[in-house]
């Protein structure tokens, strides 16, 4: 499940990690993949202190297996697994779109759940794990500058053929003149 927002702010780190921990504690096999490559904070959202993460992951080996991975890998109290970030920007290079493939691939036979937390920037590593997704949470506040953003991004999943992927969900925290139905009609799907 690819957790998206097209603009930052949405609030879809915390609707990723919550998720990931809900799915943990009813007993799913669930995985938190942390992809914000350059300002990931999963970690911080769930009070861990990342010792390895996917950069060290894929510079360890070209070959990784799924003991690899957990090896690489947090275990928060829940009972989720968490891939973490890099630790700092500059390492962001190292994983690569055929990385993101891998891990979810060879990941998927051993979760019920992989929680993929994404940025908001469209790099080819983002658009791999949406590719590679089953299901894909669009995350917006309810304000036109986002309304636009999703606008963007439904064209641009339409053209990838993802569209039947996604799920809007709507992050009304704050008042707006906007409502639920203007983004149904807008962007021609359910808010969820």
């Amino acid at each position: 499940v690819s957790v998206y927002g097209a603009r930052g702010g949405s609030g879809k780190t915390t609707i990723a990690v919550n998720l990931a921990i809900a799915l943990a504690k009813s007993g799913r096999r669930t995985a938190l993949i942390d992809l914000c490559l350059c300002y990931g904070d999963a970690d911080l959202f769930l009070n861990l202190t990342a010792k390895d993460t996917i950069a060290e992951l894929v510079q360890e080996t070209n070959d990784f297996n799924i003991d690899d991975i957990k090896s690489f890998s947090m275990q928060h109290p829940s009972g989720l697994n968490v891939v973490c970030s890099p630790s700092s920007p500059k390492y962001a290079e190292y994983v690569t779109p055929n990385h993101v493939e891998n891990i979810i691939s060879i990941m998927r036979p051993y979760y019920d759940f992989i929680i993929l937390d994404l940025p908001s920037d469209l790099s080819d590593c983002t658009l791999s794990a949406i590719e590679s997704s089953d299901d894909i949470l669009l995350i917006s506040k309810r304000d036109i500058p986002n309304l636009r953003a999703c606008k963007a991004m439904m064209s641009i999943l339409a053209t990838l053929q993802q569209h039947e992927k996604v799920k809007l969900i709507i992050n009304a925290d704050q008042k707006s003149v906007l409502k639920n139905s203007d983004f149904a009609n807008v962007l021609d799907i359910p808010v969820s």
